[in-house]
């Protein structure tokens, strides 16, 4: 992702799409935007690939796979529609 970041210059930001199917469709979602699709409700996250890089802690050196804590997640993650503007 990286390299399709400088690939398409500082004007675009690399990032990860979080996506969430809400089981239960009555929750508050204390404001944020909800999808319904099919009978179904998601609510979707983003966090910008520079802060997922800045806050990853690798999870299995033999995958070479990574995590993102979730005190960082939160701070980190915003919504979809803030990204699109």
């Amino acid at each position: 992702m990286t390299g399709w970041q400088q690939v398409f210059g500082p004007d675009h930001q690399a990032i990860f799409v979080f996506a969430y199917k809400v089981d239960n469709v009555d929750v508050d979602f204390n404001g944020r935007d909800f999808y319904d699709y099919s009978h179904n409700r998601y609510v979707f996250f983003c966090v910008k690939l520079d802060d997922y890089c800045k806050y990853m802690k690798r999870r299995s050196p033999k995958w070479k796979t990574v995590t993102l804590p979730a005190d960082k997640f939160r701070k980190c993650a915003v919504q979809m529609q803030a990204l699109l503007i």
